[in-house]
């Protein structure tokens, strides 16, 4: 976010750079070869911006103004909603935060609610698991009543300070295993814990949606979860399926990803 005004009050903004402006172009050519695509923007705080959104989302006029900045980056882009990716509101003053942001949150959700409901447009929630900011920054349950979708970043739910224990070694020490048919994945329950997780059977789903679509390519975003170790067998078997697995599908589409074949 970005915050004008000089001598008028402060008006909160998305910036837009060169680069969005080129995802512009490439979100209408995947959209044309599948018109069920959805495409999201994250406004994501962070650093120094963490503070922006806590004045932002304190004051009504700075959240009407964001909205109409949402709502028009949507239109522009031909975007099917919005992720408000907030992770350390209120109590952790150390990242930009205020005491007022857990009241402001859940107004600034109410907003861009309000802002997308005749638009046809999702809201989306991005936020931390970490017990402090669950307790005190987050009114859960408002939440998830004004929002479609939550996605936690379960990376702080246990302190730096833990000794590394991978998944698998848990689920061998007396977790119950499970299958939900829907998300077409694994997960395990122990008493009231749970963890949903991905082997190769689910990530073989997704391998096949990725081939079925003639999608470009596929993100890891943390392969240190993926067994590095070895504790359990080969190590990092995950991202060695994901290989294989790409490694086998044509490269006849017309992104900027392209397999040496030896």
């Amino acid at each position: 976010m970005e915050r004008s005004g000089g001598r008028q009050p402060a008006l909160y903004q998305v910036p837009v750079n060169a680069e969005i402006q080129q995802l512009g172009g490439f979100m209408y050519t995947v959209k044309a070869r599948s018109a069920a695509v959805r495409s999201f923007v994250t406004v994501l705080e962070r650093g120094k911006e963490a503070l922006s959104y806590s004045i932002m989302a304190e004051i009504p006029e700075r959240r009407r103004a964001f909205v109409k900045a949402i709502l028009e980056l949507l239109e522009q882009y031909g975007l099917g909603g919005v992720e408000i990716a907030w992770e350390w509101p209120g109590t952790m003053v150390k990242f930009g935060g205020i005491s007022s942001d857990r009241e402001s949150l859940i107004s600034l959700l109410t907003d861009v609610r309000a802002g997308l409901k005749s638009r046809n447009k999702e809201l989306l929630f991005f936020g931390a698991v970490y017990p402090k900011v669950l307790r005190e920054s987050y009114r859960v349950t408002s939440i998830c009543q004004l929002v479609d979708y939550v996605t936690l970043f379960t990376f702080d739910m246990r302190p730096h300070t833990n000794n590394v224990a991978d998944l698998c070694l848990l689920i061998r020490s007396g977790w119950s295993l499970f299958y939900d048919p829907i998300g077409q994945m694994p997960f395990a329950v122990r008493g009231n814990q749970w963890m949903s997780y991905e082997d190769t059977n689910s990530i073989g789903v997704k391998m096949n949606f990725v081939q079925e679509k003639r999608l470009g390519g596929v993100i890891l975003q943390y392969m240190d979860y993926d067994d590095f170790w070895g504790f359990c067998g080969t190590r990092n078997p995950l991202t060695t399926f994901i290989y294989q697995r790409l490694q086998q599908i044509p490269s006849d589409i017309g992104f900027a990803i392209e397999w040496n074949k030896k």
